[in-house]
């Protein structure tokens, strides 16, 4: 907006404007706005530092689903803009997060959180399977994110969900559909283990909430080597 006030006498507005990409009619509302822009989206600095303290790799795309399920609808635009301008992006760059509860306790128990290293033969029902598999389309321009719950023993998709974002709203969609699909069998997940790595979504309070409190089902965790990798245990 400076840059085109400070220019607009000598080259015109229209020009300024296009070297620039604005749209003339946002530099009209930007004219006639009163509201400081800091000051209109002030209420989004501290739900987009939870999210960004919990999941400090995040990029505006995986924060704009987070901040939708708090009930923060916005556009990408004012997002990318409230990262640079409410010194966001700074934190994020700099600030290593505490680690969560739950991460703490994978942390100490690094070594004993494999539940189902030791079943050599699961029976059905017993074992459940799962992750995120990314699925790139349109010649790898855009990508989905597919999570299934697989049965050890038979193989049986018990429920899955597919989505533009790996977050934890997938992963409860799929969580109901197997919940749906054994309660039809005369079955529940209540002492049955479900079997995955240590995603941020999986050391999430939700999904622990969920499946350990809601479900009643134990939950076994991949043990992470310090480059990243899984130690899988009979996967």
């Amino acid at each position: 907006m400076n840059l085109v006030e400070n220019h607009k006498h000598n080259y015109g507005l229209n020009t300024c404007l296009a070297a620039i990409g604005l749209p003339k009619s946002t530099w009209y509302y930007q004219k006639n706005n009163k509201v400081s822009y800091e000051k209109k989206y002030r209420n989004l600095r501290e739900p987009i530092m939870r999210v960004v303290r919990e999941h400090s790799g995040y990029g505006y795309r995986r924060i704009l689903p987070d901040l939708e399920q708090n009930g923060y609808r916005v556009g990408e635009f004012v997002l990318r803009r409230s990262l640079n301008r409410l010194n966001l992006g700074l934190l994020r760059s700099v600030s290593k997060p505490k680690p969560s509860s739950p991460r703490s306790y994978l942390k100490e128990r690094s070594n004993g959180l494999n539940l189902v290293k030791d079943i050599k033969d699961p029976k059905p029902f017993e074992v459940f399977y799962t992750d995120f598999t990314e699925i790139p389309y349109a010649n790898g321009r855009n990508k989905a994110y597919l999570m299934p719950i697989l049965d050890h023993k038979t193989k049986w998709v018990t429920g899955w969900a597919v989505g533009e974002h790996k977050n934890t709203s997938l992963a409860l969609e799929a969580l109901n559909m197997t919940h749906e699909n054994l309660e039809e069998i005369g079955l529940t997940l209540e002492d049955r283990f479900l079997h995955h790595d240590q995603d941020s979504v999986y050391t999430g309070y939700r999904w622990l909430q969920a499946v350990l409190i809601s479900e009643k089902a134990r939950i076994s965790f991949l043990r992470e080597r310090s480059q990243g990798k899984h130690v899988h245990g009979i996967i």
